[in-house]
């Protein structure tokens, strides 16, 4: 391991959270929060005018400016592709543990599991490991056999649907993702050609079915 610490940027728009992390992540030695951001778009200006070893980012973490979920991390890998990041999470369900996996980011803790596995993860992020917190890892591991439709989709359509099923019309997670209403239409029209869903009662019905629902 280098002698010099590990530089990592916080990102979570709780900021009780934040002190959290940043005090846990005091006890290691070789890891130094250079770097606090409380919203979407604070963290992707910090991406883009300094440097930093690892990102550990909220997934629901949300701005006015940019998309929130897997449309936002999907953004930072098109951007930062050599960033090394970790994602911290209340969202347990597998469907979406993999779609980030897919993604190209390997280490995700809970936040329902012991704190201690935010150093574990961050020293994997940044080695180029893979680190699941227990609590994902267990859930990933029971739900091996989703269903093939649902890894058909891509991250932006799986996280369409998941809006869409938790109650949103389609101009509120166009508002939220930042993107046209038009485009969102598109991408809940292409999840529910792939999953071979004609109607949208159906789509919610599936959607809560798979874990999607909330």
């Amino acid at each position: 391991m280098r002698s010099v610490p590990i530089h990592a940027l916080l990102a979570d728009s709780q900021p009780i959270v934040v002190c959290g992390a940043r005090y846990v992540l005091s006890t290691a030695s070789t890891i130094a929060v250079t770097k606090a951001a409380h919203d979407s778009g604070e963290m992707m200006d910090a991406l883009a005018n300094q440097y930093f070893d690892v990102l550990v980012a909220d997934y629901s973490i949300s701005g006015a400016r940019f998309s929130e979920g897997l449309a936002l991390f999907d953004t930072i890998r098109q951007r930062h592709p050599n960033l090394n990041v970790v994602v911290t999470t209340t969202t347990e369900n597998a469907i979406l543990t993999r779609a980030l996996i897919e993604l190209g980011i390997r280490c995700i803790i809970s936040k329902f599991d012991m704190t201690s596995h935010l150093i574990k993860a961050i020293y994997s992020a940044f080695f180029g490991g893979t680190y699941l917190s227990p609590a994902l890892h267990k859930n990933l591991h029971r739900a091996e056999f989703i269903d093939r439709n649902v890894r058909a989709l891509s991250a932006r359509e799986i996280e369409v649907v998941r809006l869409y099923a938790s109650g949103l019309s389609l101009k509120e997670i166009a508002g939220r993702r930042a993107r046209s209403i038009k485009t969102v239409s598109t991408q809940k029209s292409n999840a529910m050609a792939k999953l071979n869903i004609t109607r949208d009662t159906d789509l919610v019905r599936y959607a809560i079915e798979v874990g999607l629902g909330g």
